[in-house]
């Protein structure tokens, strides 16, 4: 694995901007119309996370932008710490609440609650993935236990230093990508969401692929058959139409699905774990 290198990521990340041509960088930075003035920064950060980040951060063995520039705040926070005495929490995928505020509480639309809710409106009839994985995820009000236990510990620490907790659960309590959407079936079925198409059965088991062609092909052909057209009482103008629009439809639940099927593809097939020796902060 080779070793990152802050300064020559960054490096690169200026390079590719100034490689857009003379019109569009001035576009970009120097616009002066209200609402569209952006900083330098953000054109960077931008350009990188579209262009040349997806590649530059499996190159480093991470799957996106996210993960690698969170390892990169991680090294700079490690660098500049000084005599500070650093505290790092590594939450695994934060999921809703154990017990606090209440069972179930979570704010937003987030994390897995995308794929889980356009399952359960049959919009997503199959995801790239391995049954037998299993997910690190972890309650938002046990991470939020943990990072004040281990505040408490260290917080009146004054020598410099650095300690690392991971929050997690696949070691003690792991989760199979399977039983994600075995749940998911059983709950939906029990509960059906409004929007679902189908009055008899809300949702159909979810098929599980290990290879993009076969996922987009089995999913273009259920979209399309999960659709059905009643045309026999309109004429052929109104036909023509109506498919028209149904083709715009199908199109739109497709990408829609296929988009959902890469961004949870590192889910599905990731089998790292994180131990954590530290937490026994009493």
């Amino acid at each position: 694995m080779p070793q990152l290198d802050i300064a020559k990521e960054m490096n690169i990340a200026f390079k590719s901007i100034t490689s857009a041509s003379t019109d569009q960088l001035d576009t970009k930075i120097h616009s002066k119309k209200l609402g569209q003035e952006r900083p330098l920064l953000y054109e960077i950060c931008g350009n990188m996370n579209n262009m040349c980040a997806p590649y530059r951060a499996r190159f480093y063995g991470w799957f996106d932008a996210y993960q690698l520039t969170k390892a990169m705040g991680e090294m700079i926070i490690n660098e500049c710490k000084g005599d500070t005495h650093v505290l790092i929490v590594r939450p695994a995928v934060i999921e809703s609440s154990y017990k606090e505020p209440f069972p179930g509480w979570i704010q937003g639309y987030r994390v897995t609650d995308p794929i889980v809710i356009s399952y359960g409106k049959g919009h997503l009839p199959a995801v790239l993935g391995d049954l037998e994985v299993k997910l690190d995820v972890i309650p938002v009000d046990m991470v939020v236990n943990t990072i004040i236990a281990a505040t408490a510990k260290h917080g009146i620490r004054r020598r410099p230093g650095l300690d690392v907790y991971h929050s997690a659960s696949a070691i003690v309590n792991p989760l199979r990508y399977y039983d994600v959407f075995e749940f998911s079936y059983e709950y939906f079925n029990s509960n059906p969401l409004i929007e679902s198409s189908s009055k008899d059965s809300n949702v159909k088991k979810i098929k599980f692929f290990d290879n993009f062609n076969d996922l987009s092909k089995y999913t273009r052909d259920e979209i399309c058959q999960g659709g059905g057209l009643q045309l026999d009482a309109v004429d052929i103008n109104e036909k023509i139409e109506i498919l028209r629009k149904q083709q715009r439809k199908w199109k739109a639940k497709f990408l829609h699905a296929i988009q959902l099927c890469k961004m949870y593809e590192f889910s599905g097939f990731y089998r790292g774990r994180y131990g954590y020796p530290n937490h026994n902060v009493n």
